[in-house]
């Protein structure tokens, strides 16, 4: 139990009780709590607009470098502007002193809870997915920041209007600031993470920071290969390895298996290279910026999403990592080619641009055949009828 204001209670404010009394908003539910503290459902008082709200535990509030710390959250998630990033729109305290900060009321599960729920995704699902998280780290690394603590449990997935779904990036509780940035004023007061101390979930940190040491935006594009690793294939790929040293060291210097080997769904082998090469130990091996990786799905979900059949040979093949690739808007949109009538065959067949699918090819030459055989009973009975 507890309250008033050792917290956590009841999911619900106790009668006559209101965490955020004194405050512009109004304490709705408690919809989480952790070892830092609680994510609350509040309401604004006058505007009536829902709201959450991250409170610190009220035992740390005292803490002036986790004070400090949550205050860089607040200032680094409201720099960035991306539609795939939940805003911060507040930081404030409560009358006992508790710093919260305020972010938009997004409706949907976390894709942690997600995955539980349902399994492995769709591939294309998955890594559109994957395409709008890169699009978030784009905008948070074009700041000068590390997210640093990728993960499922990090990221809504929302309903849209039209009926689709989309990703959205929370929590910036160990967001680097990387030298030289001025994104976000006032910088922290000396607080720097010490070299040697591993950050973030260790089963989404990369090979650098399991051993300690400094990370770029490059250690966030190895955990995307692990968020979309697990969209694929429903775990990640050191999840064998249950105690949490075993799976830094994994990370360390264990090389993952394709996803396509773990996968109940067919996976392309471009997305499985494009997966490894994610998931390099040598950031030097990776993607090396979130603009990079994110127009390689791009054309993969394009590749995957034109219709099977009729195959256009030029410009629209499946990506390959050895080559240099345009980025997407360069690209023609993919045109459908009707069937050309049974008497231009000849000259469908002779395009160096098309080429027919087995099954295609099969229904052309019967065609051809029924044509032949028509024209040949037509003149056995012409002159058959001349005698």
């Amino acid at each position: 139990m507890v309250n008033p204001d050792g917290s956590p209670a009841a999911s619900a404010p106790s009668a006559g009780y209101d965490l955020f009394e004194g405050t512009a908003y109004r304490g709705i539910e408690r919809l989480r709590a952790g070892g830092m503290g609680e994510v609350w459902h509040v309401e604004h008082r006058k505007t009536r607009r829902k709201l959450l709200a991250k409170v610190i535990h009220p035992k740390l509030a005292a803490d002036p470098r986790l004070v400090e710390r949550m205050r860089l959250e607040a200032a680094a998630q409201g720099a960035v502007q991306s539609e795939y990033i939940v805003p911060i729109l507040d930081f404030s305290q409560t009358r006992t002193q508790r710093p919260f900060l305020v972010m938009e009321y997004v409706e949907g599960r976390t894709l942690g809870d997600e995955l539980t729920a349902t399994g492995p995704l769709h591939i294309i699902e998955a890594a559109t997915f994957a395409i709008q998280l890169l699009s978030a780290l784009g905008a948070v690394h074009e700041k000068g920041l590390v997210h640093r603590d990728i993960k499922p449990d990090n990221l809504m997935v929302c309903p849209r209007r039209d009926g689709t779904r989309c990703i959205k990036l929370l929590d910036f509780g160990v967001v680097r600031v990387m030298p030289g940035s001025d994104s976000v004023k006032p910088l922290p007061r000396d607080y720097r993470t010490r070299t040697g101390v591993v950050v973030g979930t260790p089963r989404y940190v990369s090979p650098e920071g399991a051993m300690g040491h400094h990370v770029d935006q490059r250690a966030d594009l190895y955990a995307v290969g692990l968020v979309l690793y697990m969209m694929l294939v429903g775990r990640g790929p050191f999840e064998h390895f249950e105690h949490e040293h075993a799976v830094l060291h994994a990370h360390a210097v264990e090389d993952p298996e394709p996803p396509s080997r773990h996968s109940q769904n067919p996976v392309p082998p471009e997305l499985d290279r494009a997966l490894m090469k994610a998931l390099a130990k040598d950031p030097q091996q990776r993607f090396q910026t979130a603009v990079e990786f994110k127009q390689f799905l791009e054309r993969v979900v394009d590749h995957l999403k034109r219709p099977a059949g009729w195959l256009e040979t030029t410009a629209h093949e499946m990506p390959s990592l050895d080559e240099p690739f345009p980025a997407p808007t360069a690209l023609e949109p993919p045109q459908r080619v009707e069937p050309a009538a049974p008497m231009q065959s000849e000259h469908l067949l002779a395009s160096p641009k098309l080429r027919l699918s087995p099954l295609a090819t099969v229904i052309l030459f019967a065609l051809t055949v029924l044509v032949g055989s028509l024209a040949a009973l037509g003149l056995a009975s012409v002159l058959g009828g001349g005698r």
